[in-house]
């Protein structure tokens, strides 16, 4: 992992506990008491339905960008094909008109990637135990959320990175893999319990 990518993940995590253990501190007693994990981990549950809504709504942004950017892309082509240049290619503008759709309709583009690897769109939650305490399956669904969401923005991320591919910013078979890794990755981690199940079937692992 990258330096850069260290810190984006440890502003995530600041992001998510900070509102968190804020909301909680506002419950109790006392303006310098510490919450119990509990409340902690509910407030930060409460917190991922925005999150997702605010990383749905940059996919759609930058989507349009995208294409935006791929159609005035074609009228340079065009304009050099009346010119009769060959400086322009083509590859780059489709490339980014389809990663703009994508990134617009991202919800269907995730669920047609989760097809493809697991045979349906459903994104399995957390199995609840009933022989455990209570705290410990509220932490396990709380970090399932966390894993998802963290999956959706590697799967975003992926997008973009096929986007700078056909803006020519990118070059060569190494910076492909990275953007089909974010993709394939960001969808394991999504629907992570699916892919738990599916890694312990294939070791003969039951739970």
């Amino acid at each position: 992992m990258s330096r850069s990518h260290t810190v984006m993940l440890s502003l995530l995590i600041a992001g998510l506990a900070a509102p968190a253990i804020a909301l909680a501190a506002n419950t109790t007693a006392g303006p310098f008491s510490i919450p119990d994990l509990d409340t902690v981990l509910q407030n930060i549950q409460s917190q991922m339905g925005f999150l997702w809504k605010l990383m749905t709504s940059f996919a759609f942004l930058a989507g349009f960008f995208c294409i935006f950017k791929a159609v005035y892309q074609l009228k340079q082509y065009g304009h050099g094909m009346s010119m009769m240049s060959q400086q322009h290619d083509l590859r780059g503008p489709i490339i980014m008109l389809v990663m703009g759709a994508a990134l617009i309709w991202l919800p269907s583009a995730v669920k047609s990637m989760m097809i493809s690897l697991f045979g349906n769109n459903d994104i399995l939650s957390y199995p609840v135990f009933s022989s455990v305490d209570p705290s410990f399956n509220l932490m396990g669904t709380v970090l399932t959320k966390i894993v998802s969401f963290v999956g959706i923005v590697a799967f975003i991320r992926g997008l973009l990175m096929f986007h700078s591919l056909g803006e020519g910013k990118a070059h060569g078979q190494q910076s492909f893999a990275k953007a089909a890794t974010h993709l394939f990755g960001g969808v394991l981690a999504l629907n992570i319990v699916g892919t738990a199940k599916v890694i312990g079937s294939t070791l003969g692992i039951t739970w």
